[in-house]
C-alpha cells in the first residue's frame, strides 16, 4: 500500500485492491478507523467532514443498541439512583413489556428507526382488541392513559440515547414536536363522577345501619378524600381522636418484586386531616388498627 504523501499531518494512502485512498482517524471512543475516498482530494474532503463531525459532537460510532435495550438500561438507571418511586418503575417496566411485545421497531437498533417506524407501530394499538372471558366479549386493548405511557416511554429512551451519545440530537425523530404522532384510543373513557354533599351523607346513614364491619372505618376516611394506601398505611400513632385529627406520613406501595409495602413517604407531602364531625372515627377504629397490626 504506497504512501502517496500526507493532510493535516495525518498520511494518505493508496489502497489498490479498492482503487481507494484512504486516511485514518480516531473516533469518540478512541478507535482508529480509516476514511476513504475515490480521489485523494475526496479523502480530504471526508476526513474534514468527519473531524468537523467530531468537534460538534455529531459523529459517533455505530452503536448495536436497540430501543428497548436503553430503555430498560434507562429504568434500571432510575432504579439504581433512585430517581422515581419504585411503583413508578414498575409501571414503567410493565409498559417496556407493552412495548417488547407491540411496537416491532423497538428490536432495531435505535440509529436506523425512523419516525415512519414510530407512526407505523403506534397506530395500529388502538385497533388491539382482547377477549374478556368473564363477559364473553372483546373489547378495545388500550386506553387512552396507556397509548400516553407507551408514546411518552419511548420519546423518554430516544432523549436519553442522546444524553448517552449513543445517537445524535439530529436523529432523535422527538427532537421535533408532532413528528410521532400520540395515537388516540378507540377505548371510550370512563368518566368519573364523585359523590355530592347529599349522597355522602346518604352513604353514610346507610354504613350506620349496616352489620358492624372493620371496612366502614376505612370508607369513612376515604370519603374525606384520602387515598386508599394512605387510608391502609394508618396506623395508631397516626391517629389522634382527643385533637380528632389524622396525621398523614407514608402510604403502602409496591417493591421491585411487587409486594405490597409500607413506604416512607405519601405521593403528596405529609400532611394532616381534622375529622369532621359527620364521619367522627370513634375508639371502633383503634381496635381495627390493632387488629390489623397482629
Amino acid at each position: 500500500m504506497p504512501n502517496v504523501g500526507t493532510y493535516r499531518g495525518v498520511t494518505i494512502y493508496y489502497q489498490e485492491d479498492r482503487d481507494r485512498y484512504r486516511m485514518w482517524y480516531t473516533d469518540n471512543k478512541g478507535k482508529k478507523k480509516p476514511v476513504y475516498g475515490k480521489t485523494k482530494e475526496l479523502v480530504k474532503a471526508n476526513y474534514d467532514k468527519i473531524q468537523e463531525d467530531l468537534r460538534k459532537g455529531l459523529y459517533l460510532a455505530k452503536m448495536p443498541d436497540t430501543l428497548l435495550k436503553l430503555m430498560t438500561q434507562m429504568i434500571d438507571e432510575q432504579e439504581e439512583y433512585k430517581e422515581l418511586k419504585q411503583n413508578s418503575i414498575n409501571r414503567k417496566r410493565d409498559t417496556l413489556n407493552i412495548v417488547r411485545e407491540h411496537i416491532p421497531c423497538s428490536k432495531k437498533i435505535i440509529r436506523r428507526i425512523t419516525e415512519d417506524n414510530l407512526n407505523e407501530d403506534l397506530k395500529k394499538l388502538p385497533q388491539m382488541k382482547k377477549f374478556i372471558q368473564s363477559k364473553n366479549r372483546e373489547e378495545y386493548r388500550f386506553s387512552q392513559s396507556y397509548l400516553n405511557q407507551i408514546h411518552g416511554l419511548i420519546k423518554e429512551t430516544f432523549h436519553y440515547a442522546v444524553i448517552k451519545r449513543k445517537l445524535t440530537k439530529e436523529l432523535d425523530p422527538f427532537e421535533v414536536e408532532g413528528r410521532v404522532k400520540k395515537p388516540k384510543a378507540n377505548k371510550a373513557t370512563k368518566e368519573v363522577k364523585p359523590f355530592t354533599r347529599a349522597e355522602c351523607i346518604k352513604f353514610l346513614k346507610q354504613l350506620s345501619i349496616e352489620e358492624p364491619s372493620q371496612y366502614i372505618d376505612i370508607i369513612k376516611i376515604q370519603i374525606m378524600g384520602f387515598r386508599i394506601g394512605e387510608t391502609l398505611a394508618l396506623t395508631n400513632e397516626n391517629i389522634d381522636l382527643e385533637e380528632r385529627k389524622i396525621y398523614i406520613e407514608t402510604s403502602l406501595t409496591k417493591d421491585k418484586d411487587d409486594k405490597t409495602v409500607r413506604g416512607d413517604t405519601t405521593k403528596t407531602p405529609s400532611r394532616k386531616t381534622k375529622l369532621s364531625l359527620n364521619i367522627y372515627i370513634t375508639g371502633n377504629y383503634r381496635t381495627v388498627l390493632q387488629q390489623k397490626q397482629t
